[in-house]
């Protein structure tokens, strides 16, 4: 699910910057930022995962296939958190710059993307929706985010990718059939 996530957000930025300033597509690529900074792409990077507390399901009785009655237990899906960097690598500050400019105002133009979105790759598989939201650090949070992947500084955002869920389908245990909820109450006289 992460991977697709990632894959699908890298198809949109290549194909926007394209269509914006002429980027090749191939130029957008997810890795980790490169130590020597030699490179000359637009870097995606994992840098953090976390759990959306938030919206966590309790639910752990999901229906049956139609033809079977009853229910199945499950672990309630869990939904995900990504925090993204994009670090323009490029040799001229300038185009440096203007790359994650632009990366600023395609997500600010659209930052929810849905099932109808994904269609245009038939890679992406599993996705319901994404919600991408601008995550500004602190000049020390920055600094030391910095030092922590071990590279020189470069034009950078960061941005939170909300509510990748994950499920595992496999049942821990059939529930059997409910058929009906009964209360016993007793009158006292």
């Amino acid at each position: 699910m992460i991977d697709n996530a990632l894959l699908f957000i890298k198809k949109h930025i290549g194909s926007e910057l394209k269509t914006r300033i002429g980027v090749n597509e191939g130029d957008v690529v997810i890795d980790s930022i490169n130590k020597e900074g030699s490179s000359d792409n637009l870097l995606i990077t994992l840098i953090n995962i976390e759990e959306e507390k938030y919206y966590k399901e309790q639910n752990h009785y999901i229906k049956n296939d139609s033809d079977v009655p009853g229910f199945k237990i499950v672990n309630p899906e869990i939904k995900l958190n990504l925090y993204v960097l994009f670090s323009a690598q490029n040799k001229t500050y300038s185009e440096a710059l203007k790359q994650v400019s632009h990366i600023i105002t395609i997500f600010q133009g659209k930052n929810i993307f849905e099932k109808e979105d994904f269609a245009k790759y038939p890679e992406i598989k599993d996705l319901e929706s994404l919600i991408v939201e601008l995550y500004s650090l602190t000049l020390e949070q920055n600094n030391n985010l910095w030092q922590t992947l071990g590279s020189k500084l470069v034009p950078s955002v960061l941005y939170k990718v909300k509510l990748i869920s994950m499920q595992d389908n496999k049942k821990l245990s059939e529930a059997g059939e409910v058929r009906g909820i009964g209360f016993d109450i007793k009158h006292k006289s």
